[in-house]
Parts: C-alpha cells; sequence; structure tokens
C-alpha cells in the first residue's frame, strides 16, 4: 500500500525484465499488529481505512481525512512523520473526538520500533520523526487494546512459566 511496487513493474515491463510478485502483509496491517495494535476488533471496530498524510494541508488530503473521520472505525495513516499536526487538525475540525485513542509507531516490526500512545488531540506531540525511520499513525478505539496485547520479550507463556516453576 502506497509503496512503488506498481511503478517499478511497469518499469520491468518497459526493459522486458522478467519478474514474479510475491504478496505478503502490508505495513498497515502488520505494523500495529506488531505494536498488539488490532486494525479491526469485533465490538470495537468494524471497518478500517488506510490513507497516506502525505501533505496534509492540501485541501484534497484533508477532504480525505474528514470523510474517512466519518466513515471508518480505525484509521491508519501512512507517512504521518511530519504531517502528524496537520491530520489531528483534519480529524478534530471533521467531528472525531479529542479522546480518541490514538498511536504513533516508528520503524515498526524492526528491532528500534518505537509506540507512543495517546489520544487524537495529542497526536502531534506523539512522537514521529522522519529521521528516526518510517512513521505510522493509528487512530481509533482498537488503539487501547495495545496495552493488553502487544508482545513483550519478558513476558512468557504460561507452557514457559509452568517450565520454570518445575
Amino acid at each position: 500500500m502506497f509503496g512503488r511496487g506498481g511503478e517499478e513493474a511497469l518499469a520491468l515491463l518497459e526493459r522486458g525484465v522478467s519478474f514474479e510478485i510475491v504478496s505478503g502483509v502490508s505495513s498497515g496491517i502488520a505494523v500495529p499488529a506488531s505494536a498488539g495494535i488490532p486494525v479491526t476488533h469485533r465490538g470495537v471496530a468494524g471497518s478500517v481505512a488506510f490513507v497516506t498524510a502525505h501533505d496534509a494541508a492540501d485541501p484534497a488530503v484533508r477532504s480525505r481525512l474528514s470523510h474517512l473521520a466519518q466513515g471508518a472505525d480505525t484509521i491508519v495513516i501512512f507517512m504521518a512523520g511530519t504531517e502528524l499536526p496537520g491530520v489531528a487538525r483534519a480529524l478534530l475540525e471533521a467531528g472525531l473526538p479529542g479522546s480518541t485513542a490514538a498511536a504513533v509507531i516508528e520503524s515498526g516490526t524492526r528491532a528500534e520500533q518505537r509506540v507512543s500512545r495517546g489520544t487524537l488531540d495529542r497526536l502531534g506531540m506523539l512522537g514521529g520523526s522522519p529521521a528516526n525511520g518510517p512513521v505510522l499513525a493509528v487512530v481509533g478505539r482498537t488503539v487501547a487494546l495495545g496495552d493488553l496485547l502487544r508482545a513483550e520479550p519478558e513476558h512468557r507463556s504460561a507452557a514457559e512459566e509452568a517450565s520454570a516453576h518445575a
């Protein structure tokens, strides 16, 4: 999503280079999952929208964000680093409550992954410097599940706990 795969495939076709497309899991789903945030969850969120935040000041982008605020339970925002204040402003102006759960995930799925959680009204202050790596933001009620579901290396499974005490 929002990658350059189609452009690269067309360039290869134009040059007569054979290639194979191997499907994978989008970072829009994988990165939130690595932070314990499902993008949908029964009884909490039945819809998700994926959008790029590139140039959040652009009226077309602000309009798109406004529509998503009205129609999607969870909004996953790519390329969010420097655009977080503008994204937050657009979503708040569209009527999303400032208390809506939000997270900013830097360098998702990597060893240096950093997750900052808060609320939409503080989204612009949650972090997200492009210098620190790719930034993805998630806005919606499923973000609150992240504290319960995130995988922590220091947490052991029940089987590991049982064998440690045997």
